[in-house]
C-alpha cells in the first residue's frame, strides 16, 4: 500500500498521536512546501476518515501538542542561522 501524506499539521499532530508507529517523517517540496509521511493502512484510513468526519477520539491533550511542537521542529529545522536553508528531501 502506498503511503499516506498530508500538509496538514492538526492531521499530522492527530495521527502522530494516535498512531506514533505510523509516522514515516518529512517531505520537501521546493523551498516552502512540507508534506508529512505516514504508513498507510486500514487503520490509518479510519483514522483520517474519522477526523474529517469529526468523529469523537479519546486521546492525550498533551501527546497531541507535543505532536504539534515536533511537528514545527521538523518544519523549521533546516534553517541556520544566518538564513540559509540546508538542502535535501527527507527528514525525521
Amino acid at each position: 500500500m502506498e503511503n499516506f501524506t498530508t500538509a496538514d499539521i492538526k492531521l499530522q499532530a492527530f495521527l502522530r498521536t494516535m498512531k506514533p508507529q505510523a509516522f514515516l517523517g518529512i517531505e520537501r517540496i521546493g523551498s516552502s512546501k512540507v508534506f508529512f509521511l505516514f504508513e498507510r493502512d486500514s487503520h490509518l484510513d479510519l483514522l483520517v476518515n474519522g477526523y474529517y468526519m469529526g468523529k469523537p477520539f479519546t486521546f492525550s491533550p498533551l501527546d497531541f501538542s507535543s505532536n504539534l511542537d515536533k511537528a514545527k521542529q521538523l518544519i523549521f529545522q533546516d534553517y541556520s542561522s544566518d538564513g540559509s536553508t540546508k538542502r535535501g528531501n527527507k527528514y525525521e
